[in-house]
């Protein structure tokens, strides 16, 4: 993740829900006018996901996030 793209995460986790809600909403509406629709089954397990992400308060870092993807999806 490029470092602007960090300070703009960083601003948006600090957005109210509801701001961030409506942001993804925006965001995901971008991307399906440019690749096409969404499959309705990719979206309910995006929600899952992101109800999951919420219940869980581990503290893993975005750094530790990172590092691990790194590690498992090393670029070419």
């Amino acid at each position: 993740m490029i470092e602007r793209t960090k300070e703009l995460l960083d601003e948006i986790l600090k957005l109210p829900l509801s701001e961030r809600a409506a942001l993804i909403a925006e965001l995901a509406a971008n991307l399906e006018a440019e690749e096409g629709p969404f499959d309705p089954e990719w979206l309910t397990e995006i929600e899952r996901r992101a109800h999951e992400a919420r219940r869980d308060r581990s503290g893993t870092t975005l750094d530790e996030v990172e590092a691990r993807l790194a590690e498992r999806f090393p670029r070419p």
